[in-house]
């Protein structure tokens, strides 16, 4: 599975650390761009709730997107076109993740058998979820307004993930400069180097 992080210039090193380590930074939620991220409606005794909270704050999240060509995610995490994106292939089987469940509710949690989706056969499935497993419901949903970066989320206990991730392409915005250009080139050696455009249908595209 390709997926891809946009990246401003601005701050050098971050990018330089991806390409030149092959990681990815995985953020606390408090650290995360949307104030909302994270909240929850509790349904269950303290300890129960405070439990959730714990692991909530031990799990670290990297965001991605699914493909490099809307305009607006190079506008909002990539310096308005003057930053990159960078191509990720991700083994599904070493590394955790979900895609972003957009929705108008907060999830309403706590110890008792829930709604989790349906069966084969249509059933509807009821689970229990413990606290761990809460954590990472209440980081895979965000609010509808967010729809349009149809986000994926790696999961990871750490601050970094290296295991189970390839850097396979940097996409360079229309904006880059020839002097990030030419850095880019040199500690990218071993990496596909892709520039971009805009096409006919506001869509970013490689050359």
């Amino acid at each position: 599975m390709k997926l891809y992080k946009f990246k401003s210039l601005a701050n050098f090193e971050f990018v330089a650390d991806i390409l030149v380590n092959k990681r990815l930074y995985a953020a606390n939620f408090t650290e995360l761009n949307d104030p909302m991220e994270g909240i929850f409606t509790p349904d269950d005794k303290e300890e129960f709730i405070n439990a959730v909270k714990d692991e909530k704050l031990k799990l670290r999240v990297c965001s991605m997107a699914q493909n490099i060509s809307n305009p607006l995610l190079w506008a909002h995490y990539a310096d308005s076109f003057k930053g990159v994106c960078i191509e990720v292939e991700v083994d599904e089987s070493l590394v955790e993740y979900e895609k972003i469940n957009y929705t108008p509710f907060t999830a309403i949690v706590g110890s008792e058998p829930c709604f989790s989706g349906f069966s084969d056969k249509g059933r509807p499935i009821h689970k229990a979820y413990s606290a761990n497993e809460w954590a990472k419901v209440i980081l895979r949903n965000k609010f509808e307004e967010w729809r349009y970066e149809e986000e994926v989320r790696l999961f990871s206990n750490n601050i970094f993930i290296s295991n189970g991730i390839n850097v396979t392409g940097l996409y360079l915005g229309l904006r880059v400069s020839d002097i990030y250009k030419e850095v880019l080139n040199k500690i990218s050696a071993d990496i596909k180097i892709y520039y971009t455009k805009i096409d006919s249908c506001n869509q970013v595209v490689k050359v």
